[in-house]
């Protein structure tokens, strides 16, 4: 609903004010963190006859160390909101070792048993996500997609807690083995419409069938 993506808004402006605030080296990190893999270098563009920029091959840079749209951590720290994005900016934090949370429920303080995890598929369309992971430890699957009211999560067909990761994204708790994650989005509301839509639908067929019955027996 409004509320959803008033909030959707508010965190966009919120990490452009931080990236606009920040020196280049940071505003690099930024990008890597945010699961930006290229950049384009406006300061040697190349002017057509229209005035309009064109893109060269050699304009386009790569950051080496861009973070993969999914990973997996082993410790979930929990931080104050407002503090919790300086933490995750800063040079010294380690974002493929840990995640950083807001809510109680999603902390894990240290480090669990097991080193060994990887994402070995991940399939998405404009409304689902399925990952496929394995891990020999507990573990925070972590997703650089923006963390947004109507997303829920299933692990192994099961239903799990979706944790706002880094503050701009979203995380599930995974334990040992091979697992299919899924999330999946579900528009505010939608549910509702389609129990207004059916009702609609079985009031007008009661009245369709009225109408039948009437105009069979005059």
């Amino acid at each position: 609903g409004m509320r959803g993506w008033g909030m959707e808004t508010q965190d966009q402006w919120w990490w452009a004010s931080i990236f606009d605030r920040s020196d280049l080296d940071k505003k690099f990190r930024i990008l890597a963190r945010s699961n930006v893999k290229y950049w384009i270098d406006t300061e040697h563009e190349t002017v057509t006859s229209t005035d309009m920029p064109t893109l060269e091959p050699g304009n386009v840079k790569t950051l080496p160390d861009a973070l993969p749209r999914a990973f997996i951590v082993q410790k979930a720290r929990l931080s104050e909101p407002l503090k919790l994005l300086n933490a995750y900016y800063e040079r010294s934090f380690d974002p493929l070792e840990e995640v950083l949370v807001s809510e109680p429920e999603c902390a894990q303080t240290s480090p669990v048993g097991g080193s060994s995890a990887s994402v070995d598929s991940l399939r998405h369309t404009p409304n689902q996500v399925v990952i496929r992971t394995r891990q020999n430890g507990d573990g925070f699957l972590v997703l650089l997609d923006s963390w947004f009211p109507g997303w829920t999560a299933t692990v192994d067909g099961k239903p799990a807690r979706i944790c706002r990761a880094n503050h701009f994204y979203r995380a599930v708790k995974t334990e040992p083995g091979i697992h299919t994650v899924e999330f999946s989005f579900e528009p505010s509301g939608f549910r509702t419409g389609l129990f207004i839509s059916g009702a609609s639908f079985c009031a007008l067929t009661a009245i369709m069938l009225a109408g039948l019955r009437k105009g069979a027996t005059s």
